[in-house]
């Protein structure tokens, strides 16, 4: 199995904290940022059953299909989870990049497989290709709720590879 970790080092280097992300077929973190209030953002994808917390079972996960996509809100100063989110259809779904906007919203980018529904709550944003992949990109709330997606694709492969929101909150992406 592939795990990936987080690790929070101080202004000299030393280890504050460390945290394990495990499944029993693989975890990916791909991209960490600073919220408000000490709260960390770490997205990244997943197969299999993964563990991303300490024993509590809302913060264990499994995958709809291939890769989905996890969104881990993590307290800065313990490490400790405040919130899982997933993204999943029934066949791949990656992760590339997020960013956070002067509002705190979250914007994701990345790509998927045949279809996806891009709401990590209960409602439903589905999603189909055009294509092998198509990109994707999401703006999410602060509380990880979902506003609002768009997919881009040819009759190949596309994927999302960076986004940020300028002053005004224009999104910007990059990708393939």
């Amino acid at each position: 199995a592939i795990f990936s970790f987080i690790i929070k080092l101080n202004s000299e280097g030393q280890i504050l904290w460390s945290r394990k992300l495990d499944s029993n077929v693989s975890v990916t973190a791909k991209s960490v940022t600073a919220g408000l209030a000490e709260e960390l953002l770490i997205t990244g994808q997943f197969e299999g059953s993964a563990v991303f917390g300490s024993g509590q079972a809302e913060f264990n996960a499994t995958s709809n299909g291939g890769n989905d996509i996890f969104i881990l809100k993590l307290n800065g100063s313990s490490s400790q989870p405040i919130k899982l989110s997933q993204i999943g259809g029934l066949d791949h779904e990656f992760i590339h990049q997020h960013s956070r906007d002067i509002q705190n919203n979250i914007l994701l980018t990345g790509d998927f497989r045949n279809f996806v529904d891009l709401d990590p709550g209960v409602g439903v944003a589905q999603f189909n290709t055009k294509g092998i992949t198509d990109a994707f990109v999401l703006k999410l709330n602060a509380n990880a709720e979902y506003l609002w997606a768009k997919t881009f694709g040819s009759t190949g492969v596309d994927y999302g590879h960076s986004v940020i929101a300028d002053q005004s909150l224009n999104v910007i992406l990059t990708g393939r």
